[in-house]
């Protein structure tokens, strides 16, 4: 019997360290959950956090959800990026049209939404940055891109 390859899965947001890390860290745990094969990282389109760890308050909310994304570490994303991952996941609207300005043209097809999976996507385009927000608006960024990442798990069941 062939061995099954994981799915690798990049996610992306602006600094790496808020939404793209929660989401990277979701992904990985419900797929493990799940027994599912998934290869998940994050980057940023912004290098200003490069090598910083996610946002304090990413870091609580997550782990109050029995996740932990504490040592993960903000890159920026690179070239190789578009070669390495199967699907690249973006936060908004500003981040996508910065990825697909620099992916080659073959991999802008594997280039969606973080919430593109979500059966209401057009109520949800965009996973809403909650660096300037309230401990309340992680939680509630949590719980979109949990909703998401199950949501794109089921797609990967189905033939």
């Amino acid at each position: 019997m062939k061995p099954v390859e994981p799915l690798r899965v990049l996610m992306v947001c602006w600094g790496n360290i808020c939404r793209s890390p929660t989401a990277e860290g979701i992904l990985r745990h419900l797929a493990e959950q799940r027994g599912v094969a998934v290869e998940v990282d994050s980057a940023g389109t912004s290098d200003e956090h490069r090598g910083s760890p996610p946002d304090r308050r990413a870091i609580a909310e997550a782990a109050r959800r029995g996740v932990d994304i504490s040592d993960q570490r903000s890159r920026q994303i690179k070239r190789s990026d578009f070669d390495d991952f199967d699907l690249i996941l973006t936060a908004d609207e500003m981040v996508d049209s910065r990825v697909r300005r620099q992916a080659p043209s073959g991999a802008r097809a594997r280039i969606m939404r973080m919430t593109e999976s979500l059966p209401d996507f057009d109520r949800f385009p965009e996973v809403p940055d909650p660096y300037y927000g309230t401990p309340e608006d992680y939680r509630d960024v949590y719980d979109l891109l949990e909703l998401s990442m199950n949501e794109l798990l089921n797609s990967l069941d189905e033939p």
